[in-house]
């Protein structure tokens, strides 16, 4: 599970939706779930607030459609679990269809939440995800651009 989401060595969260749909399916949701929560309270025994990176490359609105299951659950779940936990949310290579299904997605996330959330636009090779899977320094943006949802 740590291909699809680690802490990396500045304590910050890294999540990788292609080694996700790896191994997605019904079945393992809980258990993927498991692991994040479990990361997430691994990485907050050491700190406050949490860094989370999200790298999105591949995600299609088929693959939304596909797990819109598991991503309004653990939605909700982090939401109760881990309230004002969150120091942003850096989301990596954000599809298109975003701006399209902003509703539906942030009716799962609390406004004060949905502020900390940011749109990095850039370039396939300056935001892939890490190729490691545990600890290893995040891979940074060298010049991200940030985006609101309505710039999409």
């Amino acid at each position: 599970m740590n291909h699809i989401c680690y802490r990396n060595d500045n304590n910050e969260i890294i999540m990788n939706y292609s080694n996700f749909k790896q191994i997605a399916r019904v079945e393992i949701y809980d258990i993927i779930i498991e692991h994040i929560v479990s990361t997430i309270k691994e990485c907050l025994s050491n700190i406050t607030l949490i860094k989370v990176h999200i790298y999105m490359n591949s995600f299609t609105l088929t693959e939304f459609e596909k797990h819109l299951q598991f991503i309004t659950k653990i939605c909700k779940i982090l939401t109760i679990t881990f309230p004002d936990k969150l120091e942003t949310c850096l989301i990596y290579n954000p599809p298109f269809f975003i701006s399209k299904i902003y509703n539906i997605l942030f009716t799962f996330i609390d406004k004060k939440t949905q502020q900390k959330i940011k749109l990095v636009a850039a370039s396939p090779t300056s935001a892939s995800a890490p190729t490691n899977t545990v600890s290893t320094p995040t891979n940074t943006v060298s010049t991200p651009t940030y985006m609101s949802m309505s710039s999409f």
